[in-house]
């Protein structure tokens, strides 16, 4: 079929907004958690994860500067501003998040397990 559909006699080659679409993932992961699979394990990604990550990073010394109160906490996201929806799916957020996780999901119980009986 290839890059477009037809209507009629009409071929309609569908065009995509990417800042809408970043928009509409993030509005979606307000309300609704998002279930996907990665690797063949069942995964889940929640607005609560971004609030965790926000809690523990909002301090004086901070990983990821640029995730404010308008850019994370629902009540205070401007939700027409695409550059505060980039700072939630911005590369750096979403490193710093993954090393967060394999030191909790990972390293942590390797260290602790020679002590734990």
């Amino acid at each position: 079929m290839g890059d477009y559909f037809s209507v009629g006699d009409i071929q309609v080659i569908p065009l995509f907004d990417p800042p809408h679409l970043l928009k509409g993932m993030r509005n979606g992961l307000l309300t609704k958690d998002l279930k996907f699979c990665l690797q063949g394990e069942n995964k889940t990604a929640s607005w609560q994860h971004i609030l965790q990550f926000y809690a523990i990073d909002h301090r004086e010394y901070r990983a990821v500067p640029s995730l404010t109160d308008l850019c994370a906490v629902p009540e205070k996201i401007k939700k027409m501003k695409v550059s505060y929806c980039c700072q939630v799916f911005s590369q750096r957020l979403s490193s710093v998040m993954g090393l967060l996780a394999s030191v909790v999901m990972v390293w942590i119980p390797k260290l602790w397990k020679p002590w734990i009986c």
